[in-house]
């Protein structure tokens, strides 16, 4: 399974109509303001919805420029995509050294989420429920992630009626 057809999985189990109880939307979850942002006009389009959610998972990949594995990036930006990426930054920077010394492996800096001091305002995510999603993807996509496996990030094209 590729990994945009895991992150479907893992996002709405395949249904195209699905709706969370905070609003998302569709295959890939998205909310009304990330649909709008990303010039989503029908959510439940499966087409749209698609090529909404990766030109939204291509932003929170670009924005970790510095993650120099391709799949601990991608995971970077899947927990992005689900929590925030105000999370996933607090935790980052209160990894400090360990990004260095860690090579920026998603397996140890991902536990940053969990720290009491990972919040944004005054709220946090639900650290196992971030992690269980991510790991959720990779299985679906075939246990790739082992640090030596390669994921290139390839977007799905824009459709030409969005």
């Amino acid at each position: 399974m590729d990994w945009t057809l895991a992150q479907i999985q893992a996002e709405s189990g395949g249904n195209p109509t699905a709706t969370s109880p905070t609003g998302a939307v569709g295959l890939l979850q998205l909310m009304p303001m990330t649909a709008k942002e990303m010039g989503v006009k029908d959510s439940l389009d499966p087409d749209q919805n698609i090529w909404g959610g990766m030109k939204y998972l291509k932003i929170q990949y670009d924005h970790f420029p510095e993650i120099p594995g391709e799949v601990d990036r991608l995971m970077f930006a899947y927990a992005s995509y689900n929590c925030g990426r105000g999370y996933v930054n607090t935790a980052l920077q209160l990894a400090g050294a360990d990004r260095i010394t860690e090579h920026w492996r998603w397996s140890v800096l991902s536990w940053y989420l969990c720290h009491h001091k990972c919040t944004v305002g005054n709220g946090r995510p639900v650290y196992r429920d971030v992690w269980k999603y991510t790991c959720n993807i990779d299985r679906y996509a075939g246990n790739v992630y082992s640090g030596l496996a390669g994921a290139p990030f390839i977007p799905s094209p824009e459709p030409e009626d969005v």
